[in-house]
């Protein structure tokens, strides 16, 4: 029979056989040796209210290994630490914390320039060599190909592809369409191709998602101007509109429409009297301008011509219109 150390200092007598009274041992969760004579549970378990055994924390029996407490690592007998340091198991925790950007994605694109086009709605090609590196992605994402947008001061999409998958260190050639934008430019125009412009792939370093490239282009705009709006008697403040339209392939420049103003129906002469600045018109665009501040007008009778040019027109023929019929009063310069 051996004596056992309860909770409270209430002490177990309890026949375990013929043992040696100084070897606690051979009872599962027991100190190997007697305290004062006594067998006592290793922490953290407890006697049971048999007094006959050992139990954990969480309810079972303890064995010869001690108990497994809630961080997973077995408490022996011995006082040594099994599977994990217990000493070491909150600097495991913290390190589990930080993301390790070793494990991320790094993508990368590399494109070609395109075959040159000749305007609007043209077909623009490219192929971009696209490459994962580190780790494979798990979230599909696009690759752009964008044109800037001189007028707006921004990039605008014009063609995109899906990607599904990048193994790690892997990388794909895929192909990139698009379609020339109504404000392309004759000449060259900046494209660039942006990897995954939605940031939708957590990433180790998106240093090098873009690339850009051009494109150039060898069409002409056309600008027309297509009608004069003044009334039948101007003075220096009369208001005069013109609509003027680009019916070429290709963005035009900003340019200055002038303005003439021709009395010989009256007897009188003619000359400049004034302008309106035309900003660039996308290919297919209009344009309406206003004028209502005359720098001066001649007396009479006679017509108001606007002149509209373009340095790379590709038909001169329809830069002009005029309005006929108007009697002027004089101010302005001419003013007496």
């Amino acid at each position: 029979m051996r004596l056992f150390l309860g909770s409270a200092g209430v002490f177990y007598l309890v026949i375990v056989g013929c043992q040696d009274p100084a070897d606690c041992s051979g009872f599962p969760g027991f100190q190997p040796e007697p305290i004062d004579g006594l067998c006592v549970c290793v922490e953290p378990a407890t006697l049971s209210e048999s007094g006959s055994e050992c139990i954990c924390p969480n309810g079972a029996p303890a064995t010869t290994d001690g108990c497994v407490t809630d961080g997973g690592v077995d408490a022996r007998a011995d006082g040594e630490v099994g599977d994990a340091d217990v000493s070491d198991a909150g600097d495991t925790a913290d390190s589990s914390i930080d993301v390790n950007e070793s494990a991320l994605p790094n993508l990368s694109v590399a494109c070609a320039d395109p075959e040159d086009v000749v305007g609007v709605d043209d077909r623009i090609e490219i192929m971009a060599t696209v490459g994962s590196l580190g780790a494979e992605t798990a979230t599909p994402f696009d690759i752009e190909l964008q044109m800037f947008s001189a007028a707006e001061s921004m990039w605008v999409e014009i063609g995109s592809t899906r990607v599904v998958r990048l193994l790690a260190d892997e990388t794909q050639s895929i192909q990139i369409v698009g379609r020339a934008p109504s404000f392309v430019e004759r000449g060259t125009n900046q494209l660039r191709c942006v990897v995954d412009p939605e940031g939708v792939v957590e990433e180790s370093s998106e240093s090098d998602n873009t690339n850009e490239l051009s494109v150039f282009a060898t069409g002409a705009p056309d600008l027309a101007l297509e009608r004069i709006v003044a009334p039948g008697s101007m003075n220096c403040s009369s208001r005069v509109t013109v609509d003027v339209s680009n019916l070429g392939v290709v963005a035009s420049s900003p340019v200055r429409l002038e303005f003439i103003q021709d009395l010989t129906e009256s007897g009188g002469g003619g000359g400049f009297v004034d302008g309106v600045d035309i900003p660039a018109i996308a290919a297919g665009g209009t344009f309406t301008g206003v004028r209502d501040d005359w720098q001066g007008l001649g007396g009479g009778r006679g017509k108001l011509v606007g002149r509209v040019e373009e340095p790379f027109d590709a038909n001169s023929g329809n830069d002009s219109s005029e309005r006929t019929g108007i009697d002027f009063e004089e101010c302005g310069l001419f003013a007496r």
